[in-house]
């Protein structure tokens, strides 16, 4: 958990505080070679989540997990997830690739 500004409705209005909030990061599972996948999680339990991951999705068999930071690097027979595949969960923004992972945290002004 995280504390986190928010803004919480009250009779009078949006009132700005701090709440705890489940942390999240992208994080990517990827091969030495290509990224696999990227997802939000949590960034706990790293090798337990690409093993899920890989597993549940049907992408195939992990022998080798290696957790550095928020990257997981993952050997064996693993196919990354096809650009064209449905998301069914989330924006789908961590699966292209494309977005850059935040090299600095904003801070709050709400006072």
């Amino acid at each position: 958990m995280v504390k986190r500004p928010i803004h919480r409705l009250s009779k009078e209005g949006p009132v700005p505080e701090y709440d705890e909030l489940a942390e999240e990061s992208i994080i990517t599972i990827r091969t030495e070679s290509e990224t696999v996948v990227r997802l939000l999680a949590s960034p706990f339990d790293l090798g337990d989540l690409a093993q899920g991951h890989i597993t549940c999705e049907g992408r195939g068999v992990i022998e080798k997990i290696i957790v550095e930071n928020n990257d997981v690097i993952i050997t064996g027979n693993v196919q990354p997830r096809p650009s064209e595949d449905l998301l069914t969960a989330a924006c789908g923004a961590c699966t292209t690739g494309d977005i850059a992972v935040p090299s600095n945290l904003v801070s709050n002004s709400i006072k």
